[in-house]
């Protein structure tokens, strides 16, 4: 029993000193421990096994804080505060050390969910109760936490008071990670306020301690941790002081270091960093390859507070390449999730970006409105930091004014004194009982103020707790439709596929939401054709009934019966395989015999059979008409004015024959592209438009049409919303 209690004291203990950096934790380490509490019941000691359970539920939250599940960490920690807050005696130090450890916890959940005041309250407990035990090591820890929550807020005074308190613990028990860290903290403060000499002089201090650490330590990764942070921070230094080698170097002295060391956060800071330089310089795209690499690894990790920063400097990317549309999406949504997680410094810079962007676009109502919002927050900013410097400059010069005006009075002013010291006696009676009543007064505003706030913290704290639920089911929600994605991609036609069949061709495929309702598909099918075998290759562009989810099971749907009719019932003829396909849609699903609706379920489409042999296409196309451009006029094809499903009418589909020749450009497409809004007057883009585009763009590669097509798209759409799928197959024989 002894033994087991230590192993997981000493466990606990290491991941707490370290909290503040991230921590791959394995499964296998959250299934031991949920074992551990499991088999707990069995053990006859109560106080020991309550004292094992505390630390395994501690730990339990940590790895679950490592891992991105935020939700289920604080309820972890809630259940240890609540079994504290149960006992009637007082707490032992060991009890102390284990709460302060659950708030400490709880702290770091809240700051990387954005929750500032929850998370400030809680470190502060877990501060209290440290400082109470004596214990210093974690008591630098708390206030190292704090004080980077501070730097965050954008109030510097106070981030470097707890970092240079934290700095004093860990320098008095010699902890030399520990002082490394407080260093480079302290440097990083000092590079926000451009102080840049100092911030040197830190960022060097921390990067020879955390060296020191490392020769004693060899295996912590923790060290190399701070040594990356150190060779970044200074490469930022030299960045400002437009010492792009030196800081070129030292950004890939950090990235090899975090590299080596498996520190995807690190990592991706790296490259964010890399490509701020790149941008400086001009060298435009590989600035944006870089902060697209460091994108994919802040996505693939949840940092809302990173993601947002990349949106914001892809967006001046584009801004300097003039593709402004691009640019003003990706500076909204840097904005939205700045707002989100509550990073005002980032925010502020968000709202200057777009005012910048709505002036040189003209559009001057909304770069005012975008400046006076940043206006406002800059002086938000200034005087929460200014405000107590500026009240002791006040003080100061009116205690001065005092007593010089003191030192002047004259023996006329005693003599005025005592003429009318009887009656300010008299005065004084009057304002102490005018006093009495207004402090009576002031109490009472004072105790009513007092009740309205703290149900004011009640009701912030039952939201915030509800928001982190609501965030983890729409976390869950996103999961599963982006592994739909994946399911209903599998299933499109490949690009090999497409390659080894087809000569020069695209596929813009653009989903309105996560999945899709329009698909393209083919495959590839042997039938005997005139008494001969050959290999015909079959290819769909199809858009089923609805968007997003919904469309996306219809797609399936389509895509499973396609493959019935071509490769298992071997119909070859595309108008026989789509009057297939209708059938099983209406014997399949159950609203086409339970309501009048005209056009329910199914899918308007095209279905091609090429036949390299002969030289021809044969299609089947219902509501949708396929396009042919030959010598340089534009023909719209015959189709079916009927759904493949229930509409209006239900005759079997026609099969058209088309001779092609060499030089042919046929294109596939459904309905989303033509009708999408935009355009000065918000109007519908239309067929017509689209068509006359196509003949425009037609002697382009395939792959230069598909570039223009995109281009032309987000022009014409600009800030509006996209309204549908979208799916354009082009080819040139």
């Amino acid at each position: 029993m002894k033994q087991f209690l230590i192993r997981i004291s000493v466990l606990i203990l290491g991941l707490l000193i370290f909290s503040g950096l991230e921590v791959n934790a394995q499964s296998k380490e959250i299934d031991s421990l949920k074992n551990e509490l499991t088999i707990l019941p069995k053990l006859t000691t109560g106080k020991n096994k309550d004292t094992i359970r505390i630390i395994c539920l501690n730990e339990l939250a940590i790895l679950y804080k490592n891992t991105g599940k935020y939700a289920t960490g604080l309820v972890l920690e809630q259940e240890v505060t609540d079994f504290f807050s149960k006992k009637k005696d007082s707490l032992s130090i060991r009890e102390k050390w284990l709460l302060s450890n659950a708030y400490a916890c709880a702290g770091l959940i809240y700051y990387r969910k954005g929750v500032y005041d929850s998370s400030f309250t809680k470190q502060e407990k877990a501060l209290q109760l440290r400082i109470e035990i004596k214990d210093k090591k974690a008591t630098a820890i708390s206030l190292s936490n704090l004080g980077v929550l501070y730097d965050n807020q954008g109030d510097y005074p106070m981030a470097q008071k707890y970092h240079f308190q934290a700095l004093e613990y860990r320098e008095a028990i010699k902890d030399l990670k520990g002082i490394a860290a407080s260093c480079g903290n302290i440097g990083e403060v000092f590079r926000k306020q451009d102080e840049n000499e100092k911030a040197i002089e830190y960022f060097n201090r921390s990067l020879i301690a955390a060296q020191e650490a490392a020769k004693s330590e060899p295996k912590e990764t923790g060290n190399l941790q701070v040594m990356g942070n150190a060779y970044n921070n200074l490469a930022l230094v030299y960045e400002s002081k437009n010492e792009f080698d030196k800081s070129l170097k030292n950004h890939k002295l950090a990235l090899s270091i975090r590299t080596a060391n498996g520190d995807k956060k690190g990592i991706a800071a790296s490259y964010n960093n890399i490509g701020l330089i790149f941008k400086n310089q001009g060298q435009l795209d590989t600035a944006l390859a870089y902060f697209n690499k460091s994108m994919d690894i802040k996505q693939s990790i949840g940092d809302k507070k990173g993601i947002a920063a990349s949106y914001l400097n892809i967006a001046g990317i584009f801004v300097k390449q003039n593709k402004y549309p691009i640019a003003e999406n990706n500076l909204i949504e840097s904005l939205r999730l700045a707002n989100e997680v509550g990073v005002r410094a980032l925010k502020l810079e968000c709202l200057l970006s777009l005012s910048q962007l709505y002036a040189v676009t003209n559009r001057k109502g909304n770069a005012y409105d975008y400046y006076f919002q940043y206006i406002s927050l800059r002086d938000s900013l200034n005087n929460e930091v200014n405000i107590k410097s500026q009240l002791r400059e006040e003080m100061n010069y009116t205690y001065g004014k005092k007593h010089i005006a003191d030192s002047i009075q004259s023996e006329a002013k005693l003599k005025v004194d005592n003429i009318q010291h009887e009656t300010a006696i008299a005065r004084q009676k009057t304002f102490t009982i005018v006093g009495v009543i207004g402090f009576a007064l002031m109490l009472i505003v004072a105790l009513i103020s007092i009740k309205a706030y703290r149900q004011k913290q009640k009701a912030n704290h039952i939201i915030s707790e509800q928001k982190i639920i609501v965030e983890e089911k729409q976390r869950e929600i996103l999961d599963s439709i982006a592994y739909a994605k994946r399911i209903q991609y599998a299933l499109l036609a490949q690009d090999e596929m497409l390659e080894n069949n087809l000569n020069d061709h695209f596929v813009l495929f653009r989903p309105k939401d996560i999945v899709s309702g329009d698909f393209y598909w083919a495959t590839k099918s042997i039938n005997e054709i005139q008494g001969s075998k050959r290999e015909l290759f079959y290819l769909a562009v199809c858009d089923s009934t609805g968007h997003g989810v919904p469309g996306a099971f219809m797609s399936l749907l389509n895509i499973s019966f396609l493959n019935e009719a071509i490769i298992e019932k071997e119909i070859s003829d595309p108008g026989l395989a789509f009057d297939f396909v209708r059938k099983r849609l209406l014997g399949n699903t159950n609203e086409f015999t339970s309501t009048k609706t005209v056009r329910q379920d199914g899918m308007d489409g095209i279905l091609c059979r090429i036949d390299r042999t002969a030289n021809e296409i044969m299609y089947a196309a219902g509501y949708n008409s396929p396009v042919l451009i030959r010598n340089g006029t534009l023909t719209t094809l015959a189709c079916d004015k009927m759904p493949i499903g229930k509409g209006e009418r239900d005759a079997p589909f026609s099969t058209h024959r088309l001779e092609v020749q060499k030089g042919d450009v046929i294109y596939l497409y459904t309905d989303g592209y033509a009708d999408q809004f935009g355009g000065e007057k918000g109007k519908k883009y239309k067929y017509k438009k689209l068509n006359e585009f196509l003949l425009s763009i037609h002697n382009h590669p395939c792959s230069t049409q598909k570039e223009k097509l995109e281009n032309e798209f987000e022009q014409w759409k600009g800030k509006l919303e996209q309204i549908d799928d979208v799916c354009i197959l082009g080819i040139k024989i």
